[in-house]
């Protein structure tokens, strides 16, 4: 049996990047998926992705997760459509805006951390019910960046920090209920949505100049971790940030 058969994963972010590899990952180990998003397009391109390579059909969740409605009703498409949930991954991100904190905009501000903190709030209030019943797993999609510190990049640094705290309080709270919570940390990933953002090539080299493994990453790469933490591999890790970054922040 693969890791993931009989089990039902939700994913945000999963029209695109990281959340696109992680539920294609998961979906090849067997995995049920709920792919969540703000545009439906994205999602049934997943979707479809996930169906040519063999996996079981998905099923689609649209809405904005920084409100507690759309969140609420995600988890619960799960329920309606397989009775369960065991996994819950949290990959949703935006598009930096890269600015100093004195100008970086209040909407900026807000936005980043609707997308990456609120919104886990608001899924795990959701699901914490439905994962307890049979001990599931939590994965929040973090960055190095709450451990480095960048010019520019306060807002996020910030809003993946909270995330970090978040994995480790929630870790201990939900750990009694057999709810393991973790958080990946990457580094520079090649996606669409990076490749498109001003100056790539340049913060690209940058990165690859610092990172002992000379390059940027790739999300199969953090698809991989994720599927780890959320696996029975890693039933003895909880709390834990995960770094994925070619060792960038060591060096």
């Amino acid at each position: 049996m693969a890791r993931f058969d009989d089990r039902v994963c939700l994913v945000t972010g999963a029209g695109s990047g990281i959340g696109a590899a992680i539920a294609r990952r998961l979906a090849r180990e067997g995995a049920r998926l709920v792919l969540c998003g703000r545009r439906e397009p994205p999602l049934a391109a997943t979707a479809a992705a996930i169906a040519a390579g063999g996996g079981a059909p998905a099923v689609i969740a649209t809405g904005d997760l920084a409100d507690p409605a759309p969140a609420a009703a995600a988890v619960a498409h799960a329920k309606r459509a397989f009775g369960r949930l065991d996994g819950l991954v949290h990959a949703a991100g935006d598009v930096v805006r890269a600015d100093a904190l004195a100008t970086t905009r209040d909407a900026d501000w807000n936005t980043t951390f609707d997308v990456h903190v609120r919104a886990l709030q608001y899924l795990l209030r959701a699901a914490t019910p439905l994962l307890a019943e049979r001990g599931g797993a939590i994965v929040a999609i973090a960055s190095n960046l709450a451990r480095i510190g960048l010019p520019g990049l306060a807002a996020y640094s910030a809003a993946k920090g909270a995330v970090t705290s978040l994995v480790r309080a929630l870790a201990v709270e939900l750990g009694p209920a057999g709810i393991r919570v973790n958080a990946l940390l990457p580094g520079l990933i090649e996606t669409g949505a990076t490749r498109s953002a001003p100056g790539w090539e340049a913060n690209a080299r940058g990165f690859a100049a610092r990172a002992p493994l000379r390059r940027v990453g790739q999300p199969d790469e953090v698809a991989a971790a994720a599927a780890f933490l959320l696996s029975d591999d890693a039933a003895f890790i909880t709390g834990t940030g995960l770094v994925i970054d070619g060792g960038a922040s060591i060096s």
